[in-house]
C-alpha cells in the first residue's frame, strides 16, 4: 500500500487488495488476528504478537476505519492491562506467553505508531 502511495504503483496496490483480503477474511478472529497455516488457511495458534500492532495504522491508510479502530481498540486493552505489549499474548486464553526471552518488553513503536 505504501508503494502505491508513493508512486502510484497500481500493480501494488492490487497486490496489496488481494493479499488484505485474504488476510481479513483467513486470519481475523473477531477484533484479532490467528496465525493460520499458509497452505489452508486452519488456524494454528491465537496469539497476538507486539510486531501486529502496525496493524491498525495500515488500516487507517486503507480507509478501513471502522476495523482500525476495533483493532487498535483491542491491541491497546493489551498495554493497558500490562503496560506494555509483551512478546506474545494469547487472545483466545487471555493470558500472557512466556516465551524463550521471557516476558520482557523491547520497547519496539508499532503501537505508538499506530495511533
Amino acid at each position: 500500500l505504501k508503494s502505491y502511495v508513493l508512486f502510484q504503483d497500481h500493480d501494488s496496490y492490487r497486490m496489496f487488495e488481494e493479499a488484505y483480503s485474504a488476510i481479513d477474511s483467513t486470519t481475523r478472529q473477531g477484533d484479532w488476528f490467528a496465525d493460520v497455516d499458509m497452505h489452508g488457511g486452519k488456524p494454528r495458534r491465537q496469539h497476538f504478537e507486539n510486531l501486529q500492532a502496525f496493524w491498525p495504522g495500515l488500516q487507517v491508510l486503507s480507509g478501513d476505519l471502522e476495523l482500525a479502530s476495533r483493532s487498535l481498540n483491542a491491541f491497546w486493552t493489551i498495554w493497558s492491562d500490562w503496560g506494555a505489549l509483551p512478546e506474545e499474548y494469547d487472545f483466545a486464553r487471555r493470558r500472557l506467553v512466556a516465551t524463550r526471552t521471557g516476558l520482557r518488553y523491547p520497547l519496539r513503536p508499532e503501537l505508538i505508531e499506530a495511533t
